[in-house]
C-alpha cells in the first residue's frame, strides 16, 4: 500500500508477515520491507513529476467457469512494479494457472480480497475478458479481450466514462506481433490439438520398425491454415505423422510445406478413408464458422477417425449430425485454456507489450495518432473518439 510517512518514525499499522511499505521524502520514494517489526531499504526511485503517488494496476480473476487463464503473470508484474508502478491482485487469480498469491507478492504486487478491493483505486484494470458490470469508475482504463460483450455492453461502458481498449482488435502488422493476442492463444491452441489427437487415436504417430514387426506412420489432415493450423501442422509433423493440409488460400502452400505438411488439392474418397486424425482450424471473425467437408465426404471417414473442431464457438467446420457414432469429435475453440500457465504467459507478454504504448511518466497518456491504439480503442474520453 502507499502512505506518506517519516523515514525515521514508520507508522505503526504495518502487519505481519512481509509488507511493502512506500515512504515519500523529498522528490523520492523510499521502498522498504518490514519483517518482524524492521524496516529495511530495498529500493529508492526519483518520483516521477508531479505526481504523488504511483500509478495503479489491477489484475482481477477470471469470472467465467471454464476459464483457466490469468492476464497477468508474475514474471510481467515484476517488470511493471520495477518501473514504480503499483500492482494490485484479486487473490487466487492466477491460482488455475499454477500462479500463488505468494508467486505474486515475490514480484511486488499487492494482494487483495475482493474485486471492490484490487480495482477500486486502479487507473488501469487488466482482464483476460471485459468486465460488464457496475464496479468500474469513470476515467479508469480496461485493457482485454472484448469479444465477450456486446455493442450495446461497450456502450453503456462508454457512457460511464471508462476508457477501453480492445486487445481482441491488434493488427495482424509485424509491428504488432508483440502485442497479438489471438496469435498467442491460437498458436497453443493448434499445438494443443495435436497433442490431443495424438492421445485419442488408437494408433502411433510415428513409423516404428521393431522385432515384432512395423507400424506405418499415422496421416493425419490439417483444415485451415492460420496460426493454429500451421502449428498443428508442424507439431503432429514433429510427432511422426503423415500430415497433409488444405485453406481455401492458395498463397498458404508454401507455409504448409515449410512445417512438414504435403498439400492436397482434391479430396478424393481413398483420400479421405485412409485418415486417422483430421483438425479443423477455420474461422471468420463476427461470422459463422465455414463448414469445410460436405455430407458425401464425412461418409468416407473412417470408423475410428477422430476429429479435432477448433471452430466449435462459431458453429463448428463439422456437422457432427452427418457422421458415424463411431467418429470420436472433440470441439473446443479454447484449447489453450488446457495448458493455462504456458497460456497465460503469452498473454500476460502480449499485455505489457501494449501497456508499453498505453503508458508514459506512470501515466494513461495515449497517442492517438499511433496505428495500434487507434484499432485498438473502443473509447476513451481524453479523445472525441467515442460511441
Amino acid at each position: 500500500s502507499s502512505n506518506r510517512g517519516n523515514m525515521a518514525d514508520p507508522p505503526p499499522n504495518i502487519k505481519h508477515p512481509m509488507r511493502i511499505k512506500i515512504i515519500i521524502k523529498s522528490n523520492k520514494f523510499f521502498i522498504f520491507t518490514h519483517v518482524e517489526k524492521h524496516l529495511s531499504v530495498i529500493k529508492s526511485i526519483d518520483k516521477p513529476s508531479g505526481k504523488e503517488f504511483f500509478m495503479i494496476i489491477a489484475l482481477l480473476k477470471e469470472n467465467q467457469p471454464e476459464e483457466t487463464r490469468v492476464a497477468l503473470v508474475p514474471k510481467h508484474i515484476a517488470e511493471l512494479t520495477a518501473k514504480g508502478i503499483c500492482v494490485h491482485v484479486q487473490s487466487d487469480a492466477g491460482i488455475l494457472s499454477g500462479f500463488s498469491n505468494q508467486e505474486y507478492m515475490k514480484a511486488g504486487a499487492e494482494i487483495c480480497s475482493t474485486p471492490e478491493e484490487t480495482s477500486g483505486d486502479a487507473d488501469i484494470i487488466v482482464k483476460m475478458w471485459a468486465l460488464n458490470n457496475h464496479s468500474l469508475k469513470p476515467q479508469q482504463t480496461l485493457v482485454c479481450n472484448t469479444a465477450n460483450l456486446s455493442t450495446e455492453q461497450l456502450k453503456a461502458l462508454s457512457e460511464k466514462r471508462v476508457n477501453v481498449f480492445a486487445l481482441d482488435k491488434i493488427p495482424r502488422t509485424s509491428r504488432a506481433q508483440d502485442m497479438d493476442i489471438l496469435s498467442s492463444q491460437s498458436n497453443l491452441a493448434g499445438y494443443e490439438a495435436a497433442i490431443i489427437g495424438a492421445a485419442n487415436v488408437r494408433e502411433v504417430m510415428p513409423l516404428m520398425i521393431t522385432s515384432a514387426g512395423s507400424l506405418p506412420p499415422l496421416k493425419a489432415f490439417v483444415m485451415g491454415l492460420g496460426v493454429a493450423g500451421l502449428q498443428a501442422a508442424a507439431t503432429l509433423h514433429r510427432l511422426g505423422s503423415v500430415v497433409f493440409a488444405y485453406d481455401i488460400r492458395e498463397e498458404t502452400r508454401v507455409q504448409a510445406l515449410s512445417v512438414g505438411a504435403s498439400w492436397v488439392d482434391k479430396l478424393t474418397p481413398e483420400f479421405l478413408s485412409s485418415l486417422k486424425l483430421v483438425i479443423t482450424t477455420a474461422q471468420i471473425s463476427g461470422k459463422s464458422a465455414p463448414k469445410l467437408l460436405t455430407r458425401q465426404q464425412l461418409q468416407h471417414l473412417p470408423k475410428e477417425c477422430v476429429i479435432i473442431d477448433l471452430a466449435a464457438a462459431g458453429g463448428g467446420n463439422i456437422e457432427q449430425k452427418h457422421l458415424s457414432p463411431s467418429i470420436k469429435v472433440i470441439a473446443d475453440s479454447f484449447l489453450e485454456r488446457r495448458i493455462p500457465h504456458s497460456a497465460s504467459t503469452l498473454f500476460s507478454g502480449n499485455v505489457c507489450n501494449f501497456l508499453r504504448l498505453l503508458i508514459e511518466d506512470n501515466e494513461v497518456k495515449p497517442d492517438f495518432q499511433d496505428e495500434i491504439i487507434c484499432a485498438t480503442m473502443i473509447c476513451c474520453h481524453k479523445q472525441s473518439k467515442c460511441f
